[in-house]
């Protein structure tokens, strides 16, 4: 906004001049209207000088964002609820000066995305649930190692990771006390509540 302003009264201060050199006496010397045409051009270069400076101030402003010129891949988990993350993600990335693929156009179930992201084909996702998707590292890739070789997780959105089990009413867990899993896959019973 202030070099906006600085510009504006710059360009006021060229057209003011401007005016006054066209509006000038017939009769006048020669070194009045040299004096005007002077201030005309010093005002034009002082507005010039301040068009360059802005633009300098543009890209150092550009050049200090640490994603310029830096391209990303990013896919996004199949699942709907998995797409804001994506577009959080992306958004983000952008303001900091990456160029961000669409992650839709990558949209991929766990499976796939470790494989691919193991081989380098992908950068990241923001969709990994832990511990459900750890084993997913274990994908052997084209050149015989493993995905878990190749990559890492950095950082976290939920502390505890997405947790997972089954989810059944009180009064199932009430009449039933000290249910297990094995007990709920092994009874058809149980199942059928």
């Amino acid at each position: 906004m202030k070099s906006m302003t600085k510009s504006l009264w710059l360009a006021l201060l060229v057209v003011f001049a401007l005016f006054a050199a066209a509006c000038g006496d017939d009769d006048s010397t020669s070194d009045t209207s040299s004096a005007a045409d002077d201030a005309a051009d010093d005002a034009a270069d002082d507005a010039a000088d301040d068009a360059a400076d802005d633009a300098a101030d543009d890209t150092a402003d550009a050049a200090a964002l640490p994603g310029e010129g830096v391209s990303v891949t990013m896919s996004r988990a199949n699942w709907s609820t998995g797409y804001m993350q994506a577009a959080i993600y992306k958004a983000l990335l952008e303001e900091l000066g990456y160029e961000v693929n669409e992650p839709a156009d990558l949209e991929l179930p766990p499976s796939n995305f470790f494989t691919a992201l193991g081989e380098g084909e992908i950068d990241f996702w923001a969709n990994s649930w832990y511990p459900g998707h750890a084993a997913w590292w274990n994908n052997e890739l084209t050149d015989g190692s493993i995905v878990g070789d190749k990559i890492s997780v950095v950082g976290e959105e939920m502390m505890a990771g997405g947790l997972q089990g089954f989810l059944t009413n009180k009064s199932i867990v009430d009449e039933n006390p000290g249910l297990t899993l094995d007990q709920l896959a092994g009874g058809p019973d149980m199942i059928a509540m």
